[in-house]
């Protein structure tokens, strides 16, 4: 990776820290299962928009062995950038040995590429978010 596109990533890391959390829109597809775990869960806030949006992936931070999908960056924010957000739960190491939990997130994102025609998004183009647990 050059350097330009560290800096670039780097900046987009430290937008999404420095936005606050808020509480309050509800998501336009909410706990869809993507597994036959109770956990296995996904939220979708669709942005407004006559043509396919770029989508924010939110895998919440927790180290793999804690946390929600509810509790994720300003949805607001990234909505009226024209923005749609998927946020996951999955199964914590605690109850699914690793690597169960990233096994999850990429499931998650199959299940999200599968209903993209039926929601005018493009999971084409990601944003992704950092963890405390992030895994490289």
């Amino acid at each position: 990776m050059t350097n330009r596109k560290k800096m670039f990533w780097g900046f987009i890391l430290l937008l999404l820290n420095s936005i606050s959390a808020k509480e309050g829109i509800s998501p336009t597809l909410n706990n869809i299962s993507y597994g036959k775990d109770p956990s296995q869960t996904l939220n979708f806030w669709k942005a407004p928009s006559n043509k396919p949006t770029p989508v924010l992936f939110h895998i919440h931070g927790g180290a793999w062995l804690g946390g929600e999908k509810d509790k994720l960056l300003s949805n607001d924010f990234w909505l009226s950038k024209g923005i749609s957000v998927v946020s996951i739960d999955y199964r914590f190491s605690s109850t699914a040995i690793l690597p169960a939990p990233l096994h999850d997130a990429a499931r998650a994102l199959q299940s999200g590429m599968s209903f993209d025609n039926r929601n005018d998004f493009l999971l084409k183009n990601l944003i992704t978010n950092k963890s405390k647990g992030v895994q490289q």
